[in-house]
């Protein structure tokens, strides 16, 4: 900023200095070496000076202290701001030359509005929204450290470092290309093996004899199931108006149970077609068309409530479980035509799957953050880790950190905060 001045605000409007972990400098207006402004060492109306070895208790009237040290400059930027706005004049601070770390923001508002802020002439002005690291101890090989307390116990989220002037990047994977800073650098996110289906996409043409269909689902706990179809079918033409009686579903190969009250029907509707018993976990269910008979299939609800019919109502009664698999989301068929609906690799705002190889185990990181642009790409959010699955490759992130858009197949992103990223000084 050179020679910034605070000039008029609307009432509603507020100018704040936003310090983070970057710096900024303060520089005085240029001037060709003839032209640089000489400052009057004593006091005038309405002019205060800021420096690193002044005092707030000080009048901050003059730019340096004085040979007893009873009076000079201020030390902070608050207190200048403080003596300008009881001043009656319209007021000029002078920064003098050092380095200022703010551990908030400094807000200006309207009450400061004619005021200036700006660096001695001649002199560099840094502002610093970041804090030192020190107490360095050097570690094996050639790695030095510092134990950063309030980082640990999660009350400083420490991302940037500054070495002097340069802003270093943290230790990454893919590490940083500086030979291409903005097209190299990157993984990208993998489409999941998961299929989403959705309803109103039908399998079809599934009405072939010993034709067969199965499926996967998660039961939540042991019970009595009852298993609901949203179907559609017309066998009125082959003679017959029920195809329940010619199809059986089976859990995981054991007995075949037949099928009920799959009537005909033109307009898809909720069929309940049998009752299981089902234990805890994973099970493959089988549908087989045992002697033909014309069906479409939506979806498949399994749910231990006894009586929620869900043409009548969305929901089962409270406390009661229904599992929903959609029908074109097949684990595996034998059907001679089956039409399967293309069905896509599901979004996440707190799940993604990574390619083979791009993650590897990282025993010496225990919180690695994932800077991923979702949605379109034109932002990135930074995303920490609750569990890796490196067999599924698949990277579980805190719901409470989620991206704020939906991470797609695609998506690019880089691993930091690593210690077995840190290749380079």
């Amino acid at each position: 900023m050179k020679n910034f001045t605070h000039r008029r605000l609307s009432p509603a409007r507020l100018l704040t200095f936003a310090f983070a972990v970057l710096t900024l400098g303060i520089a005085a207006p240029a001037h060709s070496q003839d032209e640089v402004e000489t400052i009057d060492p004593n006091p005038v109306r309405g002019r205060y000076f800021v420096s690193p070895f002044g005092n707030d208790a000080w009048s901050g009237k003059i730019p340096e202290p004085n040979a007893s040290r009873t009076d000079g400059p201020f030390k902070s930027f608050v207190r200048a701001r403080k003596a300008h706005r009881d001043d009656t004049v319209r007021t000029r601070v002078i920064v003098r030359q050092g380095l200022y770390h703010f551990d908030e923001p400094f807000v200006l508002e309207k009450l400061d509005s004619g005021s200036s802020y700006e660096a001695y002439p001649g002199e560099r002005v840094i502002i610093s929204g970041g804090r030192r690291i020190q107490n360095w101890t050097k570690g094996t090989s050639s790695i030095w450290a510092s134990q950063i307390p309030a980082v640990r116990t999660d009350r400083w989220a420490f991302q940037q470092l500054r070495v002097g002037d340069t802003l270093e990047p943290n230790a990454r994977h893919p590490d940083f290309d500086e030979a291409n800073p903005y097209e190299g650098g990157w993984h990208f996110t993998e489409g999941s093996d998961k299929q989403l289906g959705k309803f109103r996409s039908p399998i079809s043409k599934i009405q072939n004899r010993d034709d067969w269909i199965e499926w996967s689902v998660d039961i939540p706990k042991d019970g009595q199931y009852r298993i609901l179809f949203y179907y559609q079918a017309l066998n009125r033409r082959y003679g017959f108006t029920d195809a329940g009686e010619r199809m059986s579903i089976s859990v995981d190969a054991g007995a075949s149970v037949k099928l009920k009250n799959l009537k005909d029907t033109t307009r898809y509707a909720w069929g309940d077609v049998a009752t299981v018993t089902l234990t805890e976990g994973p099970h493959i269910i089988r549908w087989t068309n045992d002697e033909g008979g014309f069906l479409n299939l939506d979806a498949i609800t399994f749910t231990d409530d006894p009586v929620w019919d869900p043409n009548r109502s969305q929901r089962p009664a409270a406390g009661r479980i229904a599992r929903t698999v959609q029908a074109e989301v097949i684990h595996k068929h034998g059907c001679k035509e089956i039409v399967i609906p293309k069905t896509e690799s599901p979004t996440s705002k707190t799940a993604f799957k990574f390619k083979f190889g791009d993650i590897p185990a990282t025993p010496r990181s225990p919180s690695p953050e994932f800077h991923m642009f979702p949605g379109a790409g034109a932002a990135n959010t930074i995303l920490y880790q609750r569990r890796a699955d490196l067999a599924r490759r698949v990277i579980t992130v805190n719901p409470g950190n989620n991206a704020t858009q939906d991470i797609t197949p695609g998506s690019r992103y880089f691993v930091s905060n690593l210690m077995e990223g840190l290749t380079s000084p």
